[in-house]
This record gives structure tokens, C-alpha cells and sequence, in this order.
């Protein structure tokens, strides 16, 4: 009888800023602290790189996914300490009025496994008078992306979902009044070695 490959995994929580280099050097002390602690594969959250609400000044520090220093960066540490990355997203420039808040899969050798933009917008009127548009500052994505981090043997990977938690937060937020028609490729990952 073989067993299922096992893995561990790191929820990265942080406080993004409006300091790319300091979210970059946070962020990193993070992924670094989850691979010391034996982290197959480390996630981090949406946005890891700049919350910023003011559009210029949105703009004014965001890069093309080339010029990206927070990509550069997070691709370079995955592959030093040779883990898989989930970064959640990180603000990419992809034209002078638009975003893509996309996120990245990293693997072990630095190496880009998959992308994906994010197409429904965080477009919502808070009860306190808060309003977001992210639809203002960001282009939608259009296709979502499927990555396999489970093996092409039997076995079993386990998720806990509490239903009740899902219905509060999508009555809070009521992201899914904008959903958008999308594509849904599969992009298949590389086997780590053991």
C-alpha cells in the first residue's frame, strides 16, 4: 500500500502598505520564517506588494510584470529556498489607465507556473458610506486558471469548508453581482523532487 504525498503549507498574514520596498522586505522575512519552519509551498495575500487607494498614487508606483520588484524578488527567495509560492496578487501595470491585480505561481526553481488576473472587481457600497471601485483602476481578467500544487496518484486532499462562513462574507460583500463570462484553462505544475 503506498501513502499519499503529504506537504506543508504557510498562510502568510501581513500588513501591506503603501511602501513597495518595505512590503517587498516584509513579505520576505515571512516567506523566508515559513520555508525556515518547513514550508512546501507558502501564500501570501492579495495585494502583497501596495494597498494603495489614491490612483496616482497607485499608478505612480506599480511596473509592468517584467519590471515588477516584488516579482523579481519573490521569484528569486522561491527559488533560494527551493518551496512552491502562491503570491496572492500584486498590482501589474498593464496599460497607462489600467491594472491587472494578478497573482502569481511560483515554483521551486523561480520559475512563473501560472497566472491569474482576478475578474470579478471589488466593486461595493459599505453600510457606513465606504465606497470601492476597483473596476476604476483595474482591467478584469478574463480566463480562470486551474494549477494541479495534489500528485497524478490516488490520493486525497482535504479542505474544510464552513458553508454558514461563506454565506455571511458573501452577504457582506457582494462581490458576485459582478461576475463576468470567463475561460478556464489548466495549467499543470511541475513534481517537486523528494
Amino acid at each position: 500500500m503506498t501513502t499519499a504525498p503529504t506537504f506543508t503549507a504557510a498562510l502568510v498574514q501581513m500588513r501591506t502598505g503603501r511602501d513597495v520596498t518595505v512590503n517587498i522586505a516584509d513579505v520576505s522575512g515571512l516567506v523566508s520564517e515559513a520555508a525556515a519552519q518547513g514550508a512546501d509551498l507558502a501564500i501570501t495575500p492579495e495585494m502583497t506588494s501596495l494597498l494603495e487607494t489614491k490612483s496616482e498614487r497607485l499608478f505612480a508606483s506599480t511596473f509592468e510584470e517584467k519590471d515588477d520588484p516584488a516579482l523579481a524578488a519573490l521569484r528569486a527567495l522561491a527559488a533560494a529556498r527551493k518551496i512552491w509560492l502562491l503570491i496572492g496578487s500584486l498590482p501589474v501595470k498593464v496599460s497607462p489607465q489600467k491594472l491587472a491585480n494578478r497573482s502569481f505561481l511560483i515554483a521551486p526553481d523561480g520559475g512563473i507556473a501560472a497566472r491569474y488576473d482576478k475578474i470579478h472587481m471589488f466593486d461595493v457600497d459599505l453600510a457606513g458610506g465606504e465606497s470601492y471601485r476597483e473596476s476604476r483602476n483595474f482591467e478584469p481578467g478574463r480566463a480562470a486558471v486551474v494549477a494541479e500544487a495534489a500528485h497524478d496518484e490516488p490520493g486525497v486532499v482535504l479542505v474544510e469548508i464552513d458553508t454558514a462562513r461563506i454565506a455571511e462574507a458573501r452577504a457582506r460583500v457582494p462581490s458576485l453581482g459582478y461576475d463576468r463570462d470567463f475561460a478556464l484553462p489548466v495549467v499543470r505544475a511541475e513534481r517537486r523532487a523528494s
